[in-house]
């Protein structure tokens, strides 16, 4: 029993790193981001393609189980472009062209609210156009 709960720990381990190789495997250091040689590799238009084909993740709204939103607002991913907040949230990435963007970086809740203050409960999204 014990030899194969180490073939089944060892089995989950490979699947837990590598997944269903339907994606490329990333250092730890760049889960949160998408590089500007990314983006050229697979000939995307904009930042949302982009997003949207390596990290849809970062897109979806994560069901609540309590509480309400402020102001009776829809919970949304905020986006950035640099450091200025676009005002119509993912829609704003379909209109950032690939060849003005440097690398896109998400941020969870708690990051985001670190860096920008509150109102970020499902994380943010900052485009740059500077080199990091």
């Amino acid at each position: 029993m014990p030899a194969s709960f180490g073939r089944i720990a060892a089995l989950l381990l490979v699947i837990a790193t590598t997944g269903c190789g339907a994606f490329i495997a990333r250092p730890r250091s760049d889960i949160d981001v998408i590089t500007l040689e990314e983006m050229q590799q697979n000939r995307f238009l904009n930042a949302y393609d982009a997003v949207a084909a390596l990290h849809a993740n970062w897109l979806i709204i994560k069901p609540k189980t309590f509480g309400t939103t402020t102001g009776g607002q829809q919970p949304q991913v905020i986006i950035y472009l640099d450091e200025n907040r676009m005002p119509n949230g993912v829609d704003d990435l379909r209109g950032i062209e690939v060849q003005r963007i440097q690398y896109i970086r998400h941020y969870d809740p708690v990051a985001a609210t670190q860096r920008w203050g509150v109102g970020h409960t499902e994380g943010a999204i900052q485009v740059s156009t500077q080199p990091m």
